[in-house]
């Protein structure tokens, strides 16, 4: 593998990395917000709990389009 192409493909891992943890820290503190709201019980917060997995989900679906084919 050409180190042009292997650096290339080590900065998009690190954008990924990076978007994915912009992505998951706002979902987090979404969840909290609604998870203190709910009564802080994870019985009573499943839907809050319901919505911070679709938001990883929905990342990773969206982040897969760019996927690099080695």
């Amino acid at each position: 593998m050409k180190l042009r192409t292997k650096r290339r493909l080590m900065n998009y891992g690190r954008l990924y990395n990076h978007q994915l943890a912009s992505v998951l820290e706002a979902a987090f503190e979404e969840f909290r917000a609604s998870f203190v709201q709910e009564g802080e019980s994870i019985a009573e917060s499943v839907e809050a709990i319901e919505h911070l997995s679709a938001s990883y989900r929905h990342f990773k679906k969206f982040s897969l389009r760019f996927a690099i084919v080695r």
